[in-house]
């Protein structure tokens, strides 16, 4: 039987409102803060920095040759 193993982990994202908008980033990420003028906007950009994140871990972890 083969198969794969990842790695799952639970994202935190820290939000604030802001005035009339919102911002906020993802643990671990703060100088990747992000802004929306709603909170639904600022939701779709960092889940948005999210999956941009994932993709880079995950080619980073294919360059080192695991």
């Amino acid at each position: 039987m083969s198969g794969y193993t990842f790695e799952m982990r639970s994202t935190k994202y820290i939000i604030v409102q802001d005035g009339d908008g919102w911002r906020g980033y993802l643990e671990g990420y703060q100088e990747h803060e992000a802004y929306g003028e709603s909170f639904e906007e600022l939701q779709i950009k960092l889940w948005q920095q999210h999956q941009e994140l994932i993709a880079q871990e995950s080619e980073q972890y294919r360059h080192h040759g695991h």
